[in-house]
């Protein structure tokens, strides 16, 4: 994703020819009350749009072409819609926390083990 990479032939995409199937319309507003207002620019404004991508980087018209006449689960899908993808983005990192156990942590009853907030996802949103 960090890369733009297209999720069908794996080769980088280009500004002018970034694509979604199943974004959806958002508002930076939208965004912010789900959790990802640290990642929505903060001089957006809360009714300013917003293509919500999820986890799936940008595919290039081609690709998406052919995954629209390819792949039968797009195909019965009623929110698959040919989208361009805005040139400016940003990521949202979700995040989970992370137990690890260390083993000297393991030995002593007073000690507990260190906890660490990992990345578990980058979801991708537009910026209109």
């Amino acid at each position: 994703m960090r890369d733009m990479l297209c999720p069908m032939c794996g080769e980088p995409t280009v500004p002018g020819d970034r694509w979604t199937l199943l974004a959806r319309r958002r508002t930076a507003g939208q965004l912010r009350a789900t959790g990802f207002s640290a990642s929505v620019p903060e001089d957006l404004k809360d009714e300013h749009p917003i293509l919500d991508a999820g986890t799936i980087a940008p595919l290039h018209r081609a690709c998406a072409d052919r995954s629209m006449t390819l792949c039968p689960h797009l195909k019965a899908n009623p929110a698959t819609k040919l989208m361009a993808f805005p040139e400016t983005v940003t990521v949202v990192p979700l995040t989970t926390l992370a137990q690890r156990q260390v083993e000297h942590f393991r030995k002593s009853p007073f000690a507990e083990a260190p906890t660490v907030l990992a990345i578990a996802l980058l979801h991708l949103c537009g910026i209109m």
